[in-house]
């Protein structure tokens, strides 16, 4: 055999071994694309308290839109943290799923009947006047309290 033709197989060859390596990859990519489930953002490697009597807590979570779609275990959210998903570890913090601060000091609503409420006044001068009204049923050297 002659230089040009080892030369011609050895290409051949080696167009064959990269065409083959293409298609190994393309399917590997293919097979974690089927594998993908789309979502938004993924939390993970947490404690979520979900409120929920059948799972009480979570590792993880994932959201798609404005919907929780997933809750589970870290293991089980691998599935979604791919593609353009935003993912959080937590690193152990803490997730209460629809906890919001009313901000409520509930002395203070408890004091609210007992007190002044200038809610609603628009003027001064309706501002005084209910502070006097208010005040001719206030005890001696206590303070008018109120709010507004």
């Amino acid at each position: 055999m002659n230089l040009k033709h080892n030369l011609k197989i050895i290409s051949a060859l080696g167009l064959v071994l990269m065409l083959m390596s293409c298609g190994k990859n393309d399917t590997a990519t293919l097979e974690i694309a089927a594998e993908c489930l789309l979502a938004d953002m993924v939390l993970h490697n947490t404690k979520i308290y979900t409120a929920h009597d059948a799972q009480l807590t979570a590792e993880a979570t994932a959201v798609l839109g404005d919907k929780i779609i997933f809750v589970g275990s870290n293991a089980d959210a691998a599935k979604y943290m791919c593609g353009d998903a935003q993912i959080m570890d937590m690193a152990g913090k803490y997730v209460y799923a629809g906890f919001t601060d009313s901000h409520q000091h509930l002395e203070g609503v408890g004091q609210r009947p007992k007190t002044l409420s200038l809610f609603g006044i628009a003027t001064l001068k309706e501002t005084v006047d209910a502070i006097k009204a208010f005040a001719v049923n206030v005890p001696k050297n206590e303070w008018v309290q109120g709010r507004g």
